[in-house]
């Protein structure tokens, strides 16, 4: 028997049930979108960056983000209209229940 090959990373083999809403509130609380660097450091040791990459795609692909191409760094952002949504709904919440 082979033994396996380590490189010493503890990477999960299973990601996270949440890792969608995980990036998407990261992604949703920087004005600016975040490069895929940024979002690796805030999932450290819970996706690889392949996973990452994969899981970008797929939420680009469905519409829950944006993708602004800037030289050879692209930076990821939740649509406006989503945003126009959450603001609406965040605001509702803070006005006073009619009597």
């Amino acid at each position: 028997m082979r033994p396996s090959l380590s490189l010493g990373l503890n990477m999960p083999k299973k990601l996270p049930d949440d890792i969608r809403e995980q990036v998407l509130t990261h992604v949703g609380k920087a004005p600016e979108g975040l490069g895929i660097e940024a979002l690796f450091e805030l999932l450290r040791n819970q996706i690889s960056r392949r996973s990452l990459q994969r899981l970008l795609a797929e939420l680009v692909n469905a519409g829950k983000l944006n993708i602004e191409k800037r030289g050879r760094s692209s930076r990821y952002l939740i649509p406006a209209e989503t945003l126009e949504i959450q603001r609406k709904i965040m605001f509702r919440c803070l006005l006073p229940e009619p009597r």
